[in-house]
């Protein structure tokens, strides 16, 4: 068997389409990318395999114990309330979390191209991701992956219905209005 062509050390002993010639293991595992390797039986996409419930979260007390934080975390559901009602309230829990599986590919996994199954899901995706960028752009990819993170498991722990999770948080976090201002729907007012 001849040297591989990349690393022209190790054996090629993988046919590969790209490099026309036979290559290493290592180096297959290390330049493969969806545009030039798509079709090889070598290649597996690992967006298909990642688990949004490994992701970095915060403890759910220490959220409620920190003011910061949640507010940091409303900004976030309070941008997936303003795209439910800007779509009649019918986005179901299983569409914002898929909105959170995009954001997280985005910040904590770092894909450079998203792959959006719907203009609905792309209009979602850049509506958060504008206010975060907006609201939170002083936080780092990670601390932003943690927010992300949290929310998530807050939607698959509460999804005991369709829209269970986004009832709750439009009558708990009200609706992203513009930047740092939200409305939230029959907030007792003290009129004494």
């Amino acid at each position: 068997m001849a040297k591989c062509p990349i690393c022209n050390s190790r054996k090629g002993k993988r046919k590969c389409v790209a490099a026309n010639s036979y290559v290493c293991s290592v180096c297959c595992g290390q330049s493969r990318n969806a545009e030039k390797c798509g079709a090889c039986s070598y290649f597996k996409d690992d967006r298909l395999n990642r688990d949004y419930n490994k992701t970095p979260y915060i403890a759910l007390q220490r959220m409620a114990d920190n003011l910061a934080l949640e507010g940091s975390a409303n900004v976030i559901e309070s941008a997936l309330c303003r795209f439910d009602l800007d779509h009649h309230e019918n986005v179901s829990d299983k569409q914002a979390a898929r909105l959170l599986e995009l954001l997280l590919d985005k910040y904590f996994f770092g894909d450079p191209t998203l792959n959006f199954e719907s203009k609905l899901e792309e209009e979602g995706f850049e509506l958060i991701d504008q206010a975060i960028k907006e609201d939170l752009g002083w936080l780092s990819n990670q601390e932003v992956s943690e927010f992300l993170g949290t929310i998530y498991r807050s939607i698959k722990r509460r999804d005991l219905t369709d829209r269970d999770y986004m009832e709750f948080i439009q009558r708990h976090v009200g609706v992203r209005m513009a930047k740092g201002l939200r409305a939230i729907p029959d907030f007792p007012v003290d009129e004494s």
